[in-house]
């Protein structure tokens, strides 16, 4: 008989720290898949208020990733989680200058997220879309966060 399935996917009895902790070791593994699979499965969980400790660590080496996809997925991790730590803002404010424009896009939701006013000055210094790129959502969100700082 196969093996059922907990609440959220998971073996029963295997809570989201110890998914966490299984998936640690691979941050630094050589496929870049791999890696960008780990940056986004932290923000697979639920989650506390604040990232544990070793996961707040991973993130932000994999966001200094040689890849981009990479980089992209650990950002977005930060930008839509609970944590709204200053230094995840510092981080993601580091990738503004990334040479990949996806990169550019998601710190600049994520900081819009973390109600962070350099997204606004963010999102003005992007280069223009490459023609055939579809609508970025994740700009949306700077416009909201400037609507909500001017008090609409």
């Amino acid at each position: 008989m196969p093996e059922r399935l907990g609440a959220g996917g998971g073996r029963p009895g295997i809570g989201p720290g110890g998914r966490r902790r299984a998936v640690l070791p691979y941050v630094g593994h050589p496929d870049d898949g791999i890696r960008c699979a780990v940056a986004s499965g932290f923000g697979t969980w639920p989650e506390p208020p604040a990232f544990p400790d070793e996961v707040r660590e991973a993130l932000l080496v994999l966001m200094t990733d040689t890849d981009a996809a990479v980089r992209q997925a650990a950002c977005r991790t930060m930008a839509e989680g609970k944590d709204h730590d200053p230094v995840f803002a510092h981080a993601m404010a580091a990738l503004l200058d990334d040479a990949d424009r996806r990169v550019q896009v998601t710190a600049a939701y994520g900081l819009a997220l973390h109600d962070d006013e350099r997204c606004v000055e963010a999102a003005r210094r992007l280069p223009p879309t490459p023609p055939g790129t579809p609508h970025e959502h994740e700009l949306d969100a700077v416009w909201r966060y400037e609507w909500r700082r001017d008090g609409h």
